[in-house]
């Protein structure tokens, strides 16, 4: 009996990231692979020439090796930089949000990492030209172990 258990928590072990990596290819969006890495949903948000646009997306992880994604690059931008949403307090009984860059995100192993609105997410500054809402946008991305990853992502509007 014990062996079988034994048996059946390895298989699902060897198995977990072949299906995370199945879930990620069904997703929708333009993604990438490098090194066990998937980059799906990759998205940026603009709302007028004049601000940064926010970039989202989803890195999965199927390797036994943690990751960190370490900067993200656009011919689309002239900078994009990573960030962090917090909750910074202020007077007793009030809080506020705020934002502030970060020099890597960990990507875990075996896991996932999110770049979403209210959490991590990219800060792409300094468009190299017009970017509408139904265009797509080149982003390179820099992991401290994977290989590049390029992807395309949907601009959307606010």
């Amino acid at each position: 009996m014990l062996a079988r258990i034994r048996d059946r928590v390895r298989f699902v072990t060897l198995a977990l990231p072949f299906v995370m990596l199945a879930v990620a290819a069904c997703s929708s969006g333009s993604g990438g692979t490098a090194d066990g890495l998937t980059v799906t949903d990759a998205w940026v948000r603009v709302t007028s020439a004049d601000q940064p646009a926010g970039g989202y997306l989803v890195i999965v992880n199927a390797s036994a090796d943690a990751d960190a994604l370490t900067g993200v690059s656009s011919p689309a931008f002239g900078s994009v930089q990573l960030h962090e949403t917090v909750t910074m307090s202020g007077e007793p009984g009030s809080s506020m949000m705020g934002m502030h860059p970060v020099s890597e995100i960990p990507v875990p192993a075996n896991g996932s990492v999110a770049l979403e609105p209210g959490g991590y997410h990219l800060m792409l500054m300094q468009p190299t030209g017009a970017i509408a809402v139904g265009d797509t946008v080149e982003l390179t991305l820099t992991l401290r172990n994977a290989n590049p990853i390029t992807v395309s992502a949907t601009v959307k509007g606010t």
